[in-house]
């Protein structure tokens, strides 16, 4: 990934179809894979910066459907 602050940026603002967009245009992966990269770092950043969340885990993953459940879960 080449500009991890925008992405981070992305997450954090639950902008989640546009952080799918940025990483597959950096990394030229498909899209069941940008999403699984996208849980991994929502994952990283909820755990590290979690009071910049504006949404619960359940309302930030609502309508996303992951090929694997995402690897945390915050209260």
């Amino acid at each position: 990934m080449k500009d991890w602050d925008h992405l981070n940026r992305l997450i954090v603002e639950g902008r989640r179809i546009q952080a799918v967009q940025a990483i597959r245009a950096s990394c030229g992966c498909a899209i069941p894979e940008a999403l699984d990269m996208l849980a991994e770092r929502y994952a990283l950043l909820r755990a590290a910066r979690p009071d910049d969340f504006k949404q619960s885990h359940d309302d930030y993953w609502q309508g996303v459907f992951l090929t694997h459940p995402c690897p945390v879960r915050c209260s």
